[in-house]
C-alpha cells in the first residue's frame, strides 16, 4: 500500500488490476491507468504536450507527472471498442506462439510510451558494432616453450 500512495504512476496490465488499486488506495485513482491506456492516451497528447527537453532523468520524471495530469482529460477523445481493448491478454493459457506474439505486442506499448516520455530509453538494445580484432603481440620464443622442471648442477 506504501509503494501505491507514494508512486506518481501505477501501471497494471489489466483493468481489474486497476480496479484493486483503487480498491486498496482511492486516491490512486487519478493515476492508474493499464499499459494499453497510459501508452494510447501519452501518443495521443505527444511529446510537446508534456514538455521539458530530452536528456535528464529530472526532466523524465517532470514528463511523467504531466502525463498523469493530461491523461485524464484525453480520455474522451481515445476511442476504444471494447473495454477489454485496455487488458493486456494473460499469457499463461497460450501456446509458446501465442504468448510470443503477445510480448511483442506489450513491448510495443512500453516502447512507444518511452517515445513519448523520453526517446532516449528503449528495450531494444541498439546494435554495437563489433569490437575490432586486435593482434595479441608476438611473445618472445622462450616464453613459449616449455621450461625443465629438473636443474642441473654440478658435481663440485
Amino acid at each position: 500500500v506504501d509503494d501505491i500512495e507514494s508512486a506518481d504512476l501505477i501501471i497494471t496490465a489489466e483493468r481489474s488490476h486497476r480496479s484493486e488499486v483503487a480498491r486498496l488506495v482511492p486516491s490512486a485513482v487519478k493515476r492508474t491507468f493499464t499499459l494499453v491506456e497510459i501508452a494510447a492516451l501519452g501518443d495521443l497528447l505527444g511529446r510537446t504536450a508534456l514538455g521539458g527537453p530530452a536528456g535528464s532523468e529530472a526532466d523524465a520524471a517532470t514528463r511523467v507527472r504531466t502525463l498523469v495530469q493530461l491523461a485524464p482529460l484525453q480520455k474522451a477523445r481515445r476511442r476504444v471498442r471494447r473495454p477489454a481493448d485496455d487488458d493486456l491478454q494473460d499469457l499463461r493459457k497460450r501456446t509458446p506462439r501465442e504468448a510470443r506474439r503477445l510480448v511483442t505486442e506489450a513491448r510495443g506499448h512500453v516502447e512507444s510510451l518511452l517515445r513519448v516520455l523520453e526517446p532516449s530509453l528503449s528495450l531494444v538494445a541498439k546494435p554495437q558494432r563489433p569490437a575490432p580484432d586486435i593482434p595479441s603481440p608476438a611473445l618472445p620464443a622462450e616464453a613459449t616453450q616449455p621450461r625443465s622442471t629438473h636443474s642441473t648442477r654440478s658435481a663440485g
